[in-house]
């Protein structure tokens, strides 16, 4: 019994262990840049994609599902006489190269924002370590929370 008590340990340490590894990785290959004024984790966080482009359309279904993943609440947004109507307290704004986080309950002030190198295929793209990238955008942001 001892045996597999010990087993598991090592196990969960190399684990956790690897885990940083890949979120430096990842910090380092991004060069991210947080900014976070205060995001009420427990609050209900609404995706919009402010992509240009026709071959974006996955990028609210993969963003909902990496804030699902890392724990947070996820609604939605729809049209109502040509104006956006936000189910959620913070809007998740999606662009090339950074993510903006607007409180809706303070005037759609920014709260929060990531900044990070690349070409915005990390948004739109489920292959490679892209889901995992976004995740670790969302753990990062949590990280920087005051």
């Amino acid at each position: 019994m001892k045996n597999i008590v010990l087993v598991f340990m090592i196990f969960l340490s190399f684990s956790s262990q690897g885990q940083s590894k890949k979120d430096k990785k990842f910090q380092k290959k991004l060069d991210l840049k947080v900014i976070n004024r205060g995001v009420d984790f427990s609050e209900t966080f609404v995706v919009e994609n402010n992509f240009n482009c026709q071959a974006c359309s996955n990028v609210e279904d993969n963003w909902r599902t990496a804030l699902f993943e890392e724990g947070l609440s996820v609604g939605n947004w729809y049209l109502e006489n040509d104006e956006r109507i936000y189910n959620g307290r913070y809007v998740v704004q999606i662009s090339r190269n950074s993510v903006t986080i607007l409180d809706a309950n303070e005037g759609f002030n920014t709260v929060a924002t990531l900044r990070f190198k690349g070409y915005g295929l990390l948004h739109i793209y489920n292959t490679g370590d892209n889901p995992e990238k976004r995740n670790f955008l969302i753990r990062s942001l949590k990280t920087f929370n005051p």
